[in-house]
């Protein structure tokens, strides 16, 4: 069973991902970060990523590029779960760092549909350190969007 079809079994809400729809092949950038896949939805994802020192710029706090890495990451599988053939092109994208956090800490970055169009989707991504998840304000580490394009082929 692939990702959409997945997806298509929790319309409204996510459900888990079992193995091995969601894992990655080895020694791409999301096995190199650690970033995996928990539970999909139509448009909308679930993944997880535990800093490590890997992940920390020179003064020990994440570096940007591995917070963008986690929070496409989501963004992509949220499309894959909206999407039949899982043919798009992320065609713009933007990141706001709002907290630092440091290594050991398991971070869960979450993916909602803006607009799921035929054409193109926009997704939010709030990314925060999982013993965030739930709380009705959330501290986020990061808050991403992305518009990707709708591609035939």
């Amino acid at each position: 069973m692939d990702l959409y079809e997945i997806a298509q079994q929790a319309p409204g809400g996510m459900a888990p991902v079992p193995e091995p729809a969601g894992s990655v092949p080895p020694g791409c950038l999301l096995d190199l970060l650690g970033i995996t896949l928990t539970d999909i939805g139509p448009g909308r994802s679930r993944a997880r990523m535990r800093l490590g020192d890997r992940h920390l710029n020179q003064r020990g706090v994440p570096q940007g590029g591995s917070l963008v890495a986690f929070a496409d990451a989501a963004a992509g599988w949220a499309s894959y779960g909206a999407l039949p053939r899982g043919n798009f092109t992320t065609v713009q994208l933007g990141c706001h760092f709002l907290a630092a956090t440091g290594s050991g800490t398991e971070l869960v970055a979450l993916a909602e549909p803006v607009h799921l169009g035929s054409r193109m989707l926009v997704l939010d991504v709030r990314v925060l350190p999982q013993e965030q998840e739930g709380a009705d304000r959330p501290r986020l580490a990061a808050r991403f969007t992305c518009t990707q394009l709708v591609v035939d082929r």
